[in-house]
């Protein structure tokens, strides 16, 4: 079976990781990344320096990025279809952000192929997503929360299968004592997002000031800084990559992980990450989330700042605890939840997931 994968390569290493699970499944894999063309590489420390131009610098900079935007569009579209002639794929499969270039007539000209999208962000949650416009291009589609596909069927008249992110066992996995960083012996560690600037980030930094005073480590970009408050104290450095990543969530007695609010009845692909990375974890609850795991089992949840500082202090207290809930999410995830076991389940056939 030859497959076209398109996304975003940036996306926590999703398309490299389902590259790997294509492969291992016996696949043919031909890859068109949908944010890596010329002209943003090229153009983008450009636009910055025209911004910073006094007075006339922001409007010139908004004309030139639109222009730039455009041109970067239709760079991927033109990539995409001479990956198609060539190719001759079975299947197309499309990891789809908010921010997806690909046109709904490029999807067309792959006709002859199946084309299975999975969307990693709601398509109605972005005010400049172009997702909407795509969702009757795919045979098959598959959301990662519930709650997007109410508006989807509303829309289209067709829901989507329900199937969240999963792990990569060759990324996520535990590592050897000799390894782990000892700063971070005993912390809370946490990696992702500021999301600086968006409701996301407010929700994030709420929750983590009320850990104040307990030992917390934040990764992730330099927006935690302009934050303030403990959050910013908290802060260690990144972004970070997987393989840093895996090694920080090692190290730390507890993992914690807070979803994007866009989530609502589901869950990220950290929560698959960090459970297979055979850490502890203690994520926010959104409904769905025991349809994956047991709760107080395989991981731990939370639904208020009080009660995340008091799982916080219960855990850090409790070794034996934090050991017995890792080990058995950790083989609730090499038994389901890896992305071998996504992509087994979308080629086949008429499968539906939720």
């Amino acid at each position: 079976m030859k497959v076209l994968l398109t996304g975003f390569e940036w996306f926590g290493d999703l398309l490299p990781f389902v590259e790997r699970a294509l492969k291992e499944l016996g696949a043919e894999v031909s890859v068109v990344a949908t944010n890596r063309d010329q002209l943003i590489r090229e153009r983008a420390e450009a636009l910055r320096n025209l911004e910073a131009l006094p007075l006339i610098g922001a409007s010139l900079a908004a004309r030139q990025r639109l222009t730039l935007t455009l041109d970067g569009i239709r760079q991927v579209n033109d990539a995409f279809r001479r990956e198609v002639d060539r190719f001759a794929p079975d299947v197309v499969l499309s990891i789809l952000c908010w921010g997806e270039p690909l046109s709904a007539e490029s999807l067309g000209y792959a006709a002859r192929a199946r084309r299975i999208g999975w969307l990693m962000d709601d398509p109605f949650g972005y005010q400049e997503s172009l997702l909407e416009n795509l969702l009757t291009s795919f045979d098959s589609l598959y959301s990662p929360d519930e709650r997007w596909s109410d508006n989807i069927e509303r829309m289209t008249g067709v829901r989507p299968a329900w199937l969240p992110c999963g792990a990569d066992p060759g990324s996520h996995h535990p590592i050897d004592v000799t390894a782990l960083d000892q700063d971070l012996a005993g912390h809370i560690v946490y990696v992702g997002s500021s999301c600086a600037g968006h409701p996301t980030g407010v929700y994030r930094q709420t929750l983590l000031e009320s850990l104040d005073g307990l030992p917390l480590a934040i990764y992730g970009d330099k927006g935690w800084c302009g934050l303030g408050g403990f959050a910013a104290k908290a802060y260690r450095g990144g972004p970070v990559d997987s393989e840093r990543a895996n090694v920080i969530y090692a190290s730390g007695a507890i993992a914690l992980n807070l979803h994007h609010t866009q989530f609502h009845r589901g869950t990220s692909l950290r929560t698959f990450a960090l459970c297979c990375a055979g850490t502890f974890q203690l994520v926010d609850w959104r409904d769905g989330l025991d349809r994956w795991f047991r709760p107080g089992v395989e991981l731990e949840t939370f639904r208020t700042p009080t009660e995340l500082r008091r799982q916080a202090e219960r855990y850090l207290a409790d070794t034996g605890g934090r050991a017995r809930i890792a080990a058995a999410g950790r083989r609730r995830v090499l038994s389901e939840h890896t992305y071998r076991h996504r992509l087994s389940l979308m080629l086949k056939t008429g499968h539906h997931a939720g």
